[in-house]
């Protein structure tokens, strides 16, 4: 269902540097490089010096030795389910280990009840990219101070291949673990590359991920770099009985086809427009008359999924900002499709088996290792449709750098009904 496009006619704008960045940007994150990134990393070794905790340069990962693991995940919902495959390996090479994990405060509750790990700690890394880039080292070292240091950790591992923007290379590196593996910025993509420059001082080993694949075998390849055997990736979601309970309660009605929409997303570049939304109902309740929508997300979520139901009626169940992450899963557990941008619920809804028609604002001709690519993030162990641009809105370049909705535009309802009917047939 992807379109192809050689050309990209936008590649060489005016004014514009072609890449990731303008010359203005670049210089910028090269300038809170000196300022900010070298003296962080600089601080951490300080502090390990002090404490007389500097890095094991001989990697081991014998599971006698290495007896206490810690996992620096502080990203978003999605990324800690697209991990659940490397949070499996890992536990079951090191079945006796006592693994922790640290997550953000949003992703705590989905984190909370994974199996693999014995406890789970969320930092919170709240506020604006220019506040995260000034105060995240001092709050990932008061973090590491009041949860981590006293507990000596014989390793500590971060997954995250794209660009650091929560700082979890220097939490790993104030943890005071006795190694610490991530990997190598001038192997990620063009982003990282300038934004996390420098930030490789903060391991002990640093492993290549130059390899392009799906997010959800990053944590694998980290693993295989360092000797550990790695399984095919999973995205998990780890519901308890009881928000298993609150689906089966709420949604009852096997009568009706119900039909997830993905309103809302992190970036409101990745919206695809409400009016869009309420056409495709009203042409799948055309082909469906048993047909129903499901809306889960946050307040602002709700707000658009009650614009959606002032046209369609009670056929919208606009369950948004109304129930907790888990007890969401267990709602998209009874659909039998999902439609909309790549966010945290479409991660959810493949997690549970729902095929997805998979919404991207990012263009075909776009980078394929952007964080939009849904060569990175398309669904993962469902059937699913890809939706892209086939190529940038003007003046849009390397990916859709828009604030709002923007290539996301050319995406049609006409296609996605298509895509809908495709996958439900």
């Amino acid at each position: 269902m992807r379109q192809t496009n050689s050309t990209n006619p936008t590649a060489d704008l005016p004014g514009k540097r072609r890449g990731a960045f303008t010359w203005r940007q670049w210089f910028g994150h090269a300038s809170l490089f000196l300022l900010v990134t070298l003296p962080s990393v600089w601080a951490g070794h300080l502090l390990r010096w002090l404490k007389g905790r500097r890095y094991n340069r001989s990697l081991s990962t014998d599971p006698a030795k290495v007896r206490s693991i810690l996992v620096v995940l502080v990203e978003n919902i999605g990324d800690v389910l697209l991990a659940a495959g490397f949070l499996r390996d890992l536990r079951a090479h090191y079945c006796e280990s006592h693994i922790s994990l640290i997550v953000s405060s949003d992703s705590l509750a989905v984190a909370s009840s994974c199996p693999y790990v014995d406890d789970v700690l969320g930092i919170n890394v709240a506020g604006s990219a220019v506040r995260r880039a000034f105060v995240g080292p001092l709050r990932a070292w008061a973090f590491a101070k009041r949860n981590l240091w006293s507990r000596k950790f014989d390793m500590v591992l971060n997954p995250r291949w794209d660009v650091d923007s929560r700082h979890g290379s220097l939490l790993g590196l104030y943890s005071l673990g006795a190694q610490h593996v991530g990997f190598c910025s001038k192997d990620g993509n063009a982003r990282k590359r300038v934004i996390n420059r420098g930030l490789d001082r903060a391991f002990s080993y640093v492993s290549t991920g130059v390899t392009l694949c799906h997010d959800a075998e990053r944590g694998g390849e980290l693993l295989e770099s360092v000797g550990i055997c790695s399984g095919s990736p999973i995205c998990e979601v780890w519901m308890l009985p009881e928000d298993l309970r609150f689906g089966d309660e709420e949604l009852n009605d096997s009568s009706r086809l119900l039909i997830a929409f993905g309103v809302g997303a992190s970036q409101r570049k990745r919206q695809w427009p409400v009016r869009r939304f309420i056409d495709l109902a009203e042409l799948l309740i055309l082909k469906y008359p048993n047909a129903s929508f499901l809306v889960v997300g946050n307040k602002q979520d709700a707000a658009i999924g009650e614009e959606i139901k002032g046209f369609i009626g009670d056929r919208l169940l606009n369950y948004a900002g109304r129930c907790t992450v888990l007890q969401s899963a267990s709602l998209l557990k009874h659909c039998r499709l999902y439609i909309g941008a790549d966010s945290g619920p479409m991660h959810i809804a493949a997690a549970v088996g729902v095929p997805v028609v998979d919404i991207s604002c990012h263009p075909v001709t776009g980078a394929q290792d952007h964080a939009n690519s849904p060569r990175r993030y398309h669904p993962v162990n469902v059937p699913y449709v890809v939706l892209q641009p086939a190529n940038f809105t003007y003046p849009c370049s390397y990916a859709c750098s828009a604030t709002d909705a923007h290539c996301i535009l050319s995406i049609t309802t006409s296609r996605a009904f298509s895509a809908a009917l495709q996958l439900l047939h």
